[in-house]
């Protein structure tokens, strides 16, 4: 459950890093199964847009098994997007498109941080 702390704390975080142009275009895209039981139905992709920025993984944070060598952190505004990042989607960030390996939410409630790969 989020806290009412939580949502303004988001806000205001939205704010502050937007007021610095911190943030960029961000997409992820969902691919949706087909009904198995409907022949024309074959599914396809959803975008939802929000924005964020690339972090890179400090060296001493790479094993090479958990988190890779080329591994990336992508940081989203809570606020700005309306799904949770999942295993099973892509994201988009300045015309690259990397792989969600883990994503979860900071300890503030305000980003999603989330583990990708190319």
């Amino acid at each position: 459950m989020v806290s009412i702390l939580e949502s303004e704390l988001a806000a205001e975080v939205t704010q502050a890093l937007t007021d610095a142009n911190v943030p960029r275009d961000v997409t992820v895209t969902r691919t949706v199964p087909g009904d198995p039981y409907d022949p024309d139905d074959v599914g396809g992709s959803v975008e939802y847009q929000g924005r964020g920025w690339i972090e890179l993984y400090e060296d001493r944070d790479r094993d090479g098994q958990v988190i890779g060598d080329t591994d990336i952190k992508i940081v989203i505004l809570v606020t700005t997007i309306a799904i949770i990042p999942s295993q099973q989607d892509t994201i988009t960030v300045g015309g690259e498109t990397y792989e969600v390996i883990t994503a979860g939410r900071d300890a503030s409630g305000a980003l999603f941080i989330v583990q990708a790969r190319q």
